[in-house]
């Protein structure tokens, strides 16, 4: 007997497959792809990526694909970016033996107040696929092994109390995760050169993934204190938003040399917090 049939990932989840993402850099791999997939209820990218659609927003789903096609144009040989960035991602999330619906990448239509921004909504990442709120266990295997854990605002995970028992620490085994995001919110870098169009936002949210899935967040906040204030503390707020924030201009710098008519006047990230 021959082996059994490889089945795709579109098929377990009995989708249709609608095309694929290529590296734009023709002297790579042309056979190397990321599979798309329509299944009716979300479109998947090699089976592990999701994107939700949403019947109140019904634009949000074919946006959001669109801003993953935007990424995929762009060739890092560095991985840290672009197609080659999308690649390691859904090889990561592959990995695991778990469903995606338990250690996939869902992104959602949605957003969070921005700490420090009044009246403000922005994107978000946090471990955990379902539309529920993180559990403890859950930020201990996003945050790397040993460190102390904190959300994604610095607070600590757990409540306060933990501050005279010890605050938890990483395990480091990674996590699916769930970014929310409204790409038709975002502001023009036309008018704002340093600010985030949908796709830079989307890149952002997935580099805090990939870190969620691979177990190396990093929440620890910047000291703020009068006596022992970290210049940073004002600009990131957690060590974890400097670390992405650069990976975030290495994808600006890439655009502003691979397509640069798609937004000419784009600027590095200045900071976190306090960007226009």
């Amino acid at each position: 007997m021959g082996k059994p049939a490889k089945v795709c990932a579109c098929q377990k989840a009995q989708g249709t497959v609608t095309g694929y993402l290529r590296n734009p850099d023709a002297r790579f791999d042309p056979n190397l792809a990321i599979e798309v997939c329509d299944t009716g209820a979300d479109y998947r990218l090699d089976g592990v990526l999701v994107i939700a659609k949403d019947e109140s927003h019904p634009s949000f789903a074919p946006a959001a694909l669109d801003d993953l096609r935007a990424i995929a144009s762009i060739s890092d040989p560095s991985g840290h970016v672009g197609f080659e960035f999308l690649v390691e991602l859904v090889r990561t999330l592959a990995k695991e033996p778990r469903p995606a619906e338990e250690y996939g990448v869902f992104v959602r239509w949605g957003a969070l107040p921005i700490r420090g921004k009044s009246g403000k909504v922005g994107p978000v990442t946090r471990p955990g696929t379902s539309e529920k709120q993180p559990t403890s266990s859950e930020w201990q295997a996003a945050t790397a092994q040993g460190l102390d854990v904190y959300a994604r605002d610095g607070a600590p995970v757990g409540g306060s109390k933990l501050y005279f028992g010890g605050l938890l620490k990483g395990t480091g085994t990674g996590v699916g995760s769930s970014i929310y995001y409204q790409p038709e919110t975002l502001p023009d870098p036309k008018v704002c050169p340093s600010g985030s169009t949908s796709d830079i936002t989307l890149l952002h949210e997935l580099e805090h993934a990939m870190r969620m899935a691979l177990g190396q967040v990093d929440n620890t906040p910047y000291s703020n204190l009068w006596l022992n204030r970290d210049p940073f503390a004002a600009l990131y707020g957690v060590h974890e938003e400097k670390f992405v924030v650069e990976r975030e201009n290495e994808y600006r710098a890439a655009l502003r040399r691979q397509a640069a008519n798609r937004h000419p006047n784009l600027q590095p990230r200045k900071n976190f917090l306090m960007d226009c």
